[in-house]
């Protein structure tokens, strides 16, 4: 069964780090074997930062894990991973970060994922979590990858966790309306960000395409998040004439969605109906949530904050007007008082005539 919480974004929507601006790791050609190695040390990632689809798919790794990781790229989930005393086993094209991996995995396996024989290279020893994290575009056939991961790597009991950029975030659509196809990745340029129209990815994906994709795997979503970015002010403005159709796709959750992470098993396993507890993945809610609490009472209170100045400058007036009023009611009833005198001399007299 598919669930879709958003995971309220900040102005980037993270993703997985490349080797290059736009360029797909696991897939291609490799690097030549021959030239020389400079690997550098794997950095763990901010766990704080939950904007970020990597640190949410760490959230679905339960500590101790084994693990293989598919396209590690700059091998920051496995260094994070191996803090929570995971097991890593990795796959990456690139030689040079393959040898920064091999500093954060117990194994490396310089390959191309279209082409790899995972059998062999990881059979002996199953995974309980395969990490699938903004590759799946990058291969040929990631149907076939998919069917391969589960019949040759999973664990019967295991669960696979990836990460898919969304082609139908509203700044593409927007660009697309203008006749601009432009690689640009919603949400910013940030060096982690989703692949979506970046570069030349093989495949893209909307939720038309994401439940297919599943489906033609044999998979079922556990879990399916929404890592949502803002449209950004260039894109904004391209609808800036048509304020209906901005107003559309603001409502519009998927127009908003940078990037879906997925939760998901084969349809014959016991996960379907006895999905994994995950702590730490509940503390991310948790956090989020608080997080978006804590946006949202700030985002009012610099609404109310030019109006309490307002109201500041305001006071001294308000004060002055108050006295006065209050001094003219007590005129008035000065005024009252001395008219019932009178009425009462007035009727006091009348009684003597009588």
């Amino acid at each position: 069964m598919i669930t879709e919480p958003a995971s309220p974004a900040g102005p980037r929507p993270p993703g997985r780090q490349p080797a290059a601006p736009g360029a797909p790791r696991a897939t291609g050609p490799a690097a030549d074997p021959a030239a020389p190695l400079t690997p550098t040390a794997a950095v763990p990632l901010d766990l704080a930062d939950l904007d970020d689809p990597r640190v949410l798919a760490v959230g679905r790794v339960p500590a101790g894990s084994t693990v293989v990781d598919l396209g590690t790229g700059d091998a920051a989930v496995p260094a994070t991973l191996r803090r929570t005393g995971c097991r890593v086993r990795a796959v990456e094209i690139d030689p040079v970060l393959a040898a920064g991996a091999r500093t954060v995995c117990e194994q490396v396996v310089v390959a191309d994922l279209d082409t790899l024989d995972l059998a062999s290279a990881f059979g002996g020893h199953p995974a309980g979590v395969v990490l699938a994290l903004d590759v799946l575009g990058w291969v040929r056939d990631p149907v076939g990858l998919l069917r391969r991961v589960t019949d040759e790597v999973l664990d019967p009991s295991g669960w696979i966790v990836m990460t898919l950029p969304n082609v139908g975030h509203a700044s593409v659509r927007l660009r697309l309306l203008a006749g601009h196809f432009v690689a640009r990745r919603p949400g910013g340029h940030h060096p982690g960000s989703p692949a979506a129209l970046c570069s030349e990815p093989l495949h893209h994906f909307d939720p038309t395409a994401r439940d297919a994709l599943l489906a033609e795997a044999g998979l079922v979503a556990l879990e399916c998040k929404r890592v949502l970015a803002p449209l950004d002010a260039e894109s904004a403005g391209l609808a800036a004439d048509d304020p209906a159709l901005l107003r559309r796709l603001e409502a519009d959750p998927d127009a908003l969605t940078a990037a879906y992470l997925l939760t998901a098993v084969p349809a014959g396993s016991r996960r379907v109906t006895e999905p994994p507890l995950l702590p730490a993945a509940v503390a991310q809610e948790v956090a989020a949530e608080a997080t978006a609490r804590a946006e949202r009472l700030a985002a009012r209170l610099a609404e109310v904050e030019p109006l309490a100045g307002g109201v500041g400058e305001l006071l001294p007036a308000l004060g002055a007007m108050r006295a006065a009023s209050a001094s003219r009611r007590e005129t008035l009833r000065s005024l009252l008082r001395m008219l019932e005198g009178n009425l009462e001399a007035m009727s006091d007299e009348a009684d003597r005539s009588r």
